[in-house]
């Protein structure tokens, strides 16, 4: 479990309670369980990882272990199709046809 809090710099009396006394002010978000992944990815392709939150060794590799086991990447696009009696090539729904080269 991790919790983050958002508060202004030390000061007397100055505590979460004395600077938010009603219990609006603070909410709590709970992520289910089946969320988390995909939020780890969402946050990471923001930039948002461990290693940038807690920048120690330990992060680090876990970061490192992370983006080697669960990022993923684009490949290259599909090859257009080509149709060796029409001689046309791009047949794909997206491409409008264009006449090829014999």
């Amino acid at each position: 479990m991790a919790a983050f809090t958002i508060h202004p710099p030390p000061c007397i009396n100055g505590t979460i309670i004395d600077l938010l006394p009603d219990p609006k002010d603070l909410v709590r978000y709970i992520i289910p369980k089946g969320c988390k992944q995909r939020l780890r990815l969402d946050l990471e392709a923001l930039g948002i990882m461990e290693h940038t939150l807690f920048p120690d060794l330990d992060a680090l590799s876990k970061s490192i272990d992370f983006i080697a086991f669960h990022s993923f990447a684009y490949g290259p696009p599909d090859p257009p199709l080509w149709d060796k009696e029409t001689k046309v090539i791009g047949k794909n729904n997206n491409d409008k046809a264009k006449p090829g080269k014999a």
